[in-house]
């Protein structure tokens, strides 16, 4: 919930000692790297401490209701990021209301807040928790994300026509977003369930300028021999994460190229899977040391 450069409109993190972000922007355009500004937009720990009237607590889980109040400031701090950093887009992560992404999805609670928005996204009264039905609550939830999604597209582009609108999902083919107006207006678009199966449902959502990428993490247990073959014959971009396991930084490119791939496990054989094939060289390469 806290900002990762200084002076901003958000609150900068506790203990940020230098500009961090934009100064990520300048090391990354001198080596012809486009860089981008994260938002978790479902799940906001500042928010929801600050207003725990328009939250469910603070899991690590989709928890804030998508007010109008949640989106005014959400798109105040996209805006303010883009101004003042110099990224080249946003990353949006976790678009989903607090009801989640995969069904049975969970009962809502229904706030007050969220009783003033089904008011505003339905056009009459708020009937009452018994009067609500499993439908008419996924279609609560789609047009929640619908309006979040028309209020984010519209700051961005008046902001910078050219900023890039980075979308993460991890269920493509949810209710709730699968064919929305969100996935044919972005302009990138990745499955990060990494499935082979949902990254080519994605290809009838979009739009003819979104680009396709699809994504290799532990968590979602693909097999980069299968996923990173199959992506660069579909023209699919390819995206990978991890958490640092060198103090705060990685191995070298050169320890995964000069080792043999089949040595690797887990997000190590990921990424040594990654670096063959942003390098252009085959997956059974051994790079000697030093080359």
């Amino acid at each position: 919930g806290y900002a990762w450069y200084k002076n901003g409109l958000i609150p900068e993190q506790p203990g940020l000692k230098d500009d961090f972000l934009p100064d990520m922007v300048k090391i990354g355009h001198t080596k012809g790297i486009k860089v981008f500004g994260y938002f978790c937009v479902g799940a906001n720990t500042k928010w929801g401490l600050d207003h725990p009237d328009m939250s469910y607590g603070t899991p690590s889980a989709p928890h804030i209701p998508l007010t109008v109040q949640y989106l005014d400031y959400l798109c105040a701090s996209i805006k303010d990021a883009i101004i003042k950093t110099g990224i080249d887009g946003v990353m949006l992560d976790w678009v989903w209301t607090p009801s989640g992404e995969k069904e049975p999805y969970k009962a809502m609670r229904w706030l007050p807040c969220e009783q003033l928005m089904y008011n505003e996204l339905f056009g009459q009264p708020f009937p009452g928790k018994e009067a609500i039905n499993a439908y008419q609550e996924g279609q609560f939830g789609a047009r929640s994300i619908a309006r979040c999604w028309s209020r984010i597209y519209e700051v961005v582009k008046k902001t910078k026509p050219s900023c890039i609108i980075w979308i993460t999902c991890n269920n493509v083919t949810s209710k709730g977003v699968a064919a929305s107006e969100m996935f044919r207006q972005a302009d990138w678009l990745m499955n990060e369930a990494g499935d082979r199966a949902s990254t080519s449902a994605m290809k009838n959502m979009v739009g003819k300028h979104t680009k396709l990428i699809t994504c290799l993490a532990e968590w979602n247990g693909q097999n980069p021999d299968d996923i990173v073959p199959a992506a660069i014959r579909d023209n699919i971009a390819l995206y990978g994460f991890t958490k640092p396991i060198v103090g705060f930084a990685m191995p070298p490119v050169s320890m995964y190229l000069s080792h043999d791939i089949n040595s690797f496990r887990k997000d190590s054989r990921n990424i040594a899977t990654l670096a063959r094939a942003f390098n252009g060289l085959p997956l059974n390469s051994i790079r000697k040391a030093g080359h």
